[in-house]
């Protein structure tokens, strides 16, 4: 299930739209299925005019790019699957990790505060 926003600035950086990870329909339909069954997180903008139109769906590019790896593996008939940067871990890819790690630390530590507000 994805979370709602409502403005594409509430995107979590390094997120990127599910349309602009892939342009095989396949994938981006293993990605929609991902992200629909809760196996994937996500962010669906829903913008609120006088109809609600649903907008695009962003997901974690990491996660999004390790999943259709896996994918991709299994349709090859690999003997097991490969991580997404299996091959080349650049400095690059340890800092978008990072960042998704941190992004993630703050979610939970702000659904945490909210719990304690309540209280």
């Amino acid at each position: 299930m994805a979370r709602i926003i409502t403005c594409e600035d509430d995107v979590p950086k390094g997120w990127v739209r599910i349309a602009d990870l892939t342009d095989n329909a396949t994938d981006a339909k293993i990605l929609s299925d991902a992200h629909t069954n809760g196996d994937l997180d996500a962010v669906k903008l829903i913008r609120t005019t006088s109809e609600i139109r649903t907008g695009p769906v962003w997901v974690e590019a990491i996660a999004a790019r390790g999943l259709l790896s896996r994918c991709q593996a299994k349709r090859d008939g690999a003997a097991k699957p490969v991580s997404a940067q299996a091959d080349n871990v650049t400095p690059d890819y340890v800092v978008e990790l990072l960042q998704s790690i941190n992004d993630s630390l703050g979610r939970i530590a702000a659904a945490a505060d909210a719990m304690a507000a309540r209280q």
